[in-house]
């Protein structure tokens, strides 16, 4: 066991925790410890503790005692919920570096274990920043230990945060360059970003998010309705408006149009025309592999993403898409990495998100693919190179490529 190289992984999102970050970070633990022994630094609740989680060892360190008590519980009701997260937000901005006290924790543990048996590489995470902060202390003392820096976002490119927050991620960046062995990022234009703003760091690569279940693709019946799906929630300026929009501007050419839309796990923070509520059906948020298996009752899926200045969006669920082969139908930035993806795959039908026109075409053709029996669904062989642990085997190149240098 002693002569496998020895990762340490740093990061705020680990199970328990549910996100999409927490996913990416599951999936780097579980895949390179086929071949690595890997140790977790992560947050945890109030009291400092290390655990074994599928055979990693994990150790959780506490933030700030307020924001702890603050933390939300899946038995809390609605109001409660809300409640504390806007009590987070206050503390937030009260509190100054409310993470502080997990670094220090963090950083101490991982300097005890390096003394006690040394790591061949460390990797963390971004966001929030602090991961990498403990990152860079820790390259400070052992300069000679690779360290990569993966970047789930963008950090002063990202369109999302603050003038002033823009900014301050600009310095950081400058700090990171000075450190880094190499960066890790989702996508090629966040590569080439990456790139621009610190090119000094010598390896800067994408390793893609995907899909994370084995679960093989099933037959479906035709039946005499088409059955759209989307998982997930709607924030911001990602609602299902222009969706229903077409639809109904279809409806007024065909009354008879045989589509029935189901919504799994979205909040009521939209409304539904009323000529379209009887084709509408709202479900329950499902746990992962039930929402898979849900995907897989659907003759597609929807992917609803607006364009921004921001590129290199995939979105994850579009991995998990693909991964039932069931056509996809993007409303989302025809110019971006998702659209692409789609069409390099045969996967689906897109059309520009701000479109009526181009949603109300796709729909109309996609209707007619679904009675004549050729619609379009992905290869199941190249679909299954989405997998994560197919990205995580490029990572795993990079570790051996860098402590071996």
């Amino acid at each position: 066991m002693f002569n496998r190289k020895r990762i340490a992984l740093i990061t705020t999102w680990y199970p328990p925790i549910s996100s999409v970050a927490t996913l990416r970070m599951d999936a780097f633990a579980t895949y390179l410890s086929d071949d690595f022994d890997v140790v977790v630094y992560t947050l945890g609740d109030e009291i400092s503790h290390s655990d074994i989680h599928d055979s990693l060892q994990v150790n959780r360190f506490p933030t700030h005692a307020v924001l702890s008590k603050l933390k939300s519980n899946t038995n809390d009701s609605k109001f409660v919920h809300k409640l504390k997260t806007g009590l987070r937000i206050i503390a937030g901005k009260i509190i100054r570096k409310p993470l502080k006290p997990w670094m220090n924790m963090t950083f101490n543990k991982l300097m005890t274990d390096h003394a006690t048996r040394p790591f061949d590489c460390i990797i963390s995470s971004f966001a929030p920043q602090e991961a990498h902060e403990v990152a860079i202390q820790f390259k400070k003392a052992f300069p000679h230990i690779p360290w990569i820096a993966d970047m789930r976002d963008e950090m002063s490119g990202n369109a999302h945060a603050t003038p002033s927050s823009r900014e301050k991620f600009a310095t950081f960046e400058k700090q990171l360059e000075q450190h880094a062995n190499a960066i890790t990022t989702v996508s090629l234009p966040i590569v080439k970003s990456f790139e621009s703003k610190c090119p000094k760091v010598p390896r800067i690569i994408e390793i893609q998010n995907g899909y994370n279940h084995h679960i093989p693709p099933v037959p479906i019946e035709k039946g005499d309705t088409l059955r759209l799906g989307y998982f997930g929630t709607f924030y911001g300026s990602r609602k299902p408006t222009t969706l229903f929009q077409a639809w109904e501007n279809a409806l007024q050419k065909n009354e008879h149009l045989p589509i029935e839309l189901h919504l799994v796990g979205a909040h009521a923070n939209f409304s539904i025309p009323e000529k379209l509520r009887p084709y509408v059906h709202l479900h329950s948020e499902l746990p992962y592999e039930k929402a898979i298996a849900k995907m897989q009752t659907m003759h597609a899926n929807i992917l609803i993403h607006p364009r921004t200045e921001m590129k290199g969006v995939y979105t994850g669920k579009l991995y998990d898409y693909l991964s039932v082969c069931r056509p996809v139908l993007g409303l989302i930035d025809k110019d971006d990495v998702a659209a692409q993806l789609i069409h390099s795959l045969n996967g689906g039908y897109v059309a520009e998100f701000s479109s009526l026109e181009e949603i109300e075409n796709e729909i109309e053709q996609m209707i007619e693919d679904w009675k004549s029996n050729k619609m379009r669904i992905p290869n199941y062989a190249q679909v299954q190179l989405l997998h994560r642990k197919e990205g995580v085997k490029q990572l795993k190149h990079l570790i051996l490529e860098l402590s071996e240098t």
